[in-house]
């Protein structure tokens, strides 16, 4: 159910694709080194923050991104592969 893709155009054309959610999230957490947003996911990838959050809750039951805290107080989903440890001074620990 998340692997949405647009069906293939008529006239012989190559299919359009549309990249999946978990593809968008790891696009933009690659973007902003580590950190991404559920209105950030459904921005790039025209989701509606509902989606982008429930994609991102599962993300994090499989060990693959986190939840923290910035400093400012924002929660924000985390993806340690992509994260500079530069950016480890914004979070709460």
């Amino acid at each position: 159910p998340y692997a949405r893709r647009v069906d293939a155009p008529r006239g012989g054309e190559r299919p359009a694709t549309k990249e999946t959610v978990e593809h968008t999230i790891l696009r933009v957490a690659k973007k902003n080194r580590g950190v991404a947003t559920p209105a950030e996911v459904a921005l790039e990838g025209n989701y509606t923050t509902d989606e982008a959050k429930e994609y991102l809750d599962k993300l994090v039951s499989k060990g693959v991104a986190e939840v923290r805290v910035k400093k400012s107080g924002v929660l924000v989903y985390v993806l340690p592969d992509f994260l500079d440890e530069d950016r480890e001074s914004e979070f709460e620990l």
